[in-house]
């Protein structure tokens, strides 16, 4: 499993998001008006994990890697059907490069997303926690990073909070590799978690 300095709160919760105020909606953004403005859009999506690396593993034995790539591929086949072109890191289950783990893995991912050129880059995680109590939704934008990353985390943060229907944890400031070495606005998302269906 990733250390959480790198691949985002995956294995152990965020429990300093507990009791936050959910994030709210960016003003006069409504979530049918950003998913009309995606035509033409290039989006880099990165399934997080993947190969060696299984990341959180849930009570069914489901993999977050499995997890993560199920809902990219969703993704990338909507954004897709928005007129979206799209970029995804990994579309197997594999890893990028031989590393199972840090810095060279998580490169590899930033430089697919940075040659790229891609207009935004969302990292598809899944969280996990001890606390069998401890469920929800949380997105990340790097703490040094644009408004427009910031924006765009609270953005898919609402989406999720609105399609999923899970507990609001909030969107975060983070220093996540993925989202602080890419170029272009970037969010870590970290959909549900594996370790409990809330």
């Amino acid at each position: 499993m990733g250390d959480i300095s790198e691949y985002g709160a995956s294995g152990r919760a965020r429990q300093a998001g507990d009791g936050d105020s959910p994030a709210v909606r960016p003003d006069g953004v409504e979530l049918s008006e950003a998913a009309s403005s995606l035509k033409d859009k290039k989006i880099c999506i990165d399934p997080g994990h993947g190969g060696d690396d299984p990341g959180a593993v849930g009570p069914t034995r489901l993999t977050e890697k499995e997890a993560n790539l199920d809902i990219a591929l969703n993704l990338k086949q909507y954004f897709e059907s928005k007129g979206a072109r799209v970029i995804i890191t990994r579309d197997t289950d594999t890893s990028l490069t031989d590393a199972v783990s840090g810095s060279t893995e998580l490169g590899a991912r930033v430089k697919v997303a940075n040659e790229s050129k891609a207009d935004i880059f969302v990292s598809i995680h899944n969280n996990a926690s001890d606390n069998p109590e401890t469920g929800g939704t949380e997105t990340y934008y790097y703490k040094k990073g644009s408004a427009a990353s910031k924006l765009l985390a609270k953005t898919v943060f609402d989406h999720q909070v609105e399609k999923l229907g899970l507990h609001p944890r909030g969107a975060f400031p983070a220093q996540f590799y993925v989202i602080k070495y890419t170029d272009m606005p970037a969010v870590l998302s970290e959909s549900a978690f594996m370790s409990n269906a809330g």
